[in-house]
This record gives structure tokens, C-alpha cells and sequence, in this order.
């Protein structure tokens, strides 16, 4: 017989054009004969090709116990927009139902906090908070450091936690930084 866990494989919000990241479906196979498996394609309605299988697609599991994983590999595009995806785990499982069992394989992709706001402020790591850039005199004061309900730059406090936009957006934020400090440095060099 076959059993399969989990049957949803989601990525929850993800940043646009960031590296891809894998998930993973595991087949165990309590029969006790091995167990022939063979994965349809991945179907996305919306046509997205942003998933694809790590592992292959057509394996045999060992009876009385054996497991196997699937990998599913997520590369998001980039623009915003949801994924909705399945693809199906055939077998000759006593269990199996015809047409396989379905795999749900969902995303959101977001564009990065930076793309959405012309002035972020540089981010007090031991606050865990984004303080206006007084020093931008091009740009303007910049926004409340403390508004009600957070300005929407999605940093977290200094509790150990991680930001959830992951190293990409501290990427985008430095290569920000640096571009304002050069333009700086290049008005007042020829000024």
C-alpha cells in the first residue's frame, strides 16, 4: 500500500527572481511487494514555468517500509502573481486511486519591498526598525520610523528573527545604499 506526505507543497510568499528552493513529497510503501511509481507532469494552469522535478520520475520503492522522496524545485518569475499547480503520483499500489494521487503545489511571488518604495530608510539592525535617511536632501525626509500597523518594508525585530524577505532584500538595500552614496560623491567631487 502506499501512503504520501504531506499532500500540498507550498512556498507561501516568496520575492520575485530569487534563487529557487526546494520541497519534498515522501512515498513510503507499507506493502509487501515493491512498488512501481511513475509522476505525471506538472501542470500549471496559468502556464507558469517556474517547477520543475529534481528527482525522477519513474522509481521503484522497496516493499515493508520503503521510502522515496520527491523533489520539486520552485524558481520564481519575475512578476507578481499566484501559482497553482498539481501534478499527480501514479502507482500499482492496491490503495492507489485511478488517476493517481494528487500533489497541490502553490506559491505567491511578490516583487521585492524595494521595487514598492522610493525611500526606505536605512534599517537599525539592533531595533529591528527602518529610520529615515535624514542626510537624503534628493529624496526628502522619509517616512515615520514608527508609524501605526509598520511602514510595509517587512524587517522583524531583533529577537532572533529573520527577515522574510531573506538575503535578497539586504542585497537590494546595500546596492540602493551604495548608489546614493556614489551619486554623492559624484556631485560633490565636481561640484
Amino acid at each position: 500500500s502506499i501512503d504520501v506526505s504531506p499532500d500540498t507543497l507550498d512556498w507561501g510568499t516568496v520575492i520575485s527572481n530569487t534563487e529557487s528552493t526546494t520541497r519534498f513529497v515522501t512515498i513510503r510503501n507499507e506493502g509487501s511487494d515493491e512498488l512501481n511509481v511513475t509522476l505525471s507532469s506538472i501542470v500549471d494552469p496559468a502556464g507558469n514555468d517556474e517547477l520543475a522535478f529534481e528527482s525522477p520520475t519513474t522509481f521503484t520503492v522497496d516493499a515493508e517500509g520503503g521510502e522515496k522522496q520527491i523533489i520539486v524545485r520552485f524558481t520564481p518569475l519575475d512578476h507578481p502573481h499566484t501559482t497553482n499547480a498539481v501534478f499527480h503520483i501514479n502507482s500499482d499500489a492496491l490503495n492507489a486511486p485511478d488517476g493517481g494521487i494528487p500533489i497541490t503545489l502553490r506559491a505567491v511571488v511578490d516583487v521585492p519591498a524595494a521595487a514598492e518604495s522610493e525611500d526606505l530608510g536605512v534599517v537599525d539592525q539592533s531595533e529591528g526598525t527602518v529610520v529615515p535617511d535624514a542626510g537624503s536632501d534628493d529624496l526628502g525626509p522619509g517616512p515615520d520610523p514608527t508609524p501605526p500597523g509598520g511602514c510595509g518594508c517587512r524587517t522583524t525585530g531583533p529577537a532572533g528573527n529573520d527577515v522574510p524577505t531573506g538575503g535578497a532584500l539586504l542585497v537590494l538595500l546595500f546596492a540602493w545604499v551604495v548608489s546614493r552614496l556614489r551619486r554623492r560623491w559624484v556631485i560633490t567631487t565636481r561640484g
